[in-house]
């Protein structure tokens, strides 16, 4: 695999192309960091997705997993998936 100007060359024949900005926001008062991204992306097959967070991804300090947030993913072919992380508790499930 190689990684060149936002494509990644899988072999000669197949690859991927990306572009994508990601913001990160640490707050100390509330001890939480917040992260927002968007990214757009095509793959091998040329079938093209959007990912895009509506709500920020939310995690405090003492917790390993996202425990708010509702980002959402769409494709050329009528995908539409939103994920909900949750009401806040520290746990690993996500509705689809």
């Amino acid at each position: 695999m190689e990684v060149f100007d936002g494509k990644i060359l899988l072999n000669s024949s197949q690859r991927f192309a990306w572009n994508s900005s990601v913001l990160i926001t640490i707050d100390f008062f509330h001890q939480e960091m917040i992260y927002e991204t968007q990214a757009s992306l095509i793959i091998r097959n040329g079938i093209a997705y959007a990912i895009e967070t509506i709500e920020p991804l939310i995690s405090e300090f003492n917790c390993g997993y996202f425990q708010f947030s509702n980002p959402e993913l769409k494709s050329d072919w009528r995908l539409h998936q939103r994920i909900n992380f949750g009401n806040g508790d520290c746990d690993s499930k996500a509705i689809f």
